[in-house]
Parts: structure tokens; C-alpha cells; sequence
């Protein structure tokens, strides 16, 4: 098994808004550092869950999909099911919620730099679905 000490990602195309690192016979050291552009954010996932987010509090079952407009345009959806949060980068019929939004908008988001409720309000992104079950993720990104 190697140990990855730099995930070298050379796309530079604007249309990719999920992709995941082959880790077959792979782990990443820890001590590792990922340097990302201003305009991406990282997720680490392990086993399709993400990891460093603790859910274990949202008891709900809970699916969103998220369609991102703009230059980055793309589709995933993430799932909150038995204390657990799962992501993957396609359209999820079967949801609770459907969001859309910029890229830009969902990076501050998810950064903290926009409230989810402030993003509603001011229509910065446009919810479908169940509102109740979006309110979520303000909780989720605490």
C-alpha cells in the first residue's frame, strides 16, 4: 500500500463539480497537505461518507440534490440516513430537497461566509421541495 503524500489534480476544465481520487491500494499520510484553488473546496470521504463532519445528532433521513448553475454547472446529492452523511455526484430523484445555486454561493455556504437562511432569502439559491428538510443544513454545516 503506498501512502499518498500529494493528490496532483491537473484539470482546469470549469465543467467538473464532484470528482473523486482513485485510492485503490492507496491511503493518504497523515501530516499530508491538499492545497486547493480559491474556487474549489475539499471534501474527504471514506467509504462514501464524509469524513470529519459529525451527523451523528440529525436523527432524520434526509436527501438533497444539488444543482449547480453558472460555469461550474453539476449535480450531486447528498444523503443524511442513520447518522450518517453520504455524497455522490449525481442526480438523486428521490429527495427531500432540491437546492440550486451557484458554485460561488455554495462554497460560501459551506464555508460560513453566507448563512443558508440569508442565501434563501435574498435568492441566492432556490429551494424545492420540502423547506423544513433544507433548514438542515444549517444545522449540518455548524
Amino acid at each position: 500500500m503506498a501512502l499518498l503524500k500529494v493528490i496532483e489534480w491537473t484539470d482546469n476544465s470549469s465543467d467538473t463539480i464532484v470528482y473523486k481520487v482513485p485510492m485503490s491500494g492507496n491511503q493518504i499520510n497523515r501530516g499530508s497537505a491538499l492545497t486547493v484553488r480559491d474556487s474549489q473546496v475539499a471534501i474527504f470521504c471514506d467509504k462514501g461518507r464524509m469524513a470529519d463532519v459529525d451527523v451523528s445528532n440529525i436523527h432524520e433521513n434526509v436527501a438533497f440534490e444539488f444543482d449547480i448553475t453558472g460555469e461550474e454547472a453539476g449535480t450531486f446529492y447528498v444523503e443524511l440516513k442513520n447518522g450518517k452523511l453520504s455524497v455522490e455526484p449525481y442526480e438523486y430523484y428521490d429527495r427531500d430537497a432540491k437546492i440550486t445555486c451557484s458554485a460561488d454561493t455554495l462554497i460560501k455556504i459551506a464555508t460560513g461566509k453566507l448563512d443558508p437562511v440569508a442565501a434563501f432569502t435574498f435568492r441566492k439559491i432556490k429551494v424545492e421541495g420540502k423547506l423544513e428538510k433544507a433548514l438542515l443544513l444549517k444545522q449540518l454545516l455548524k
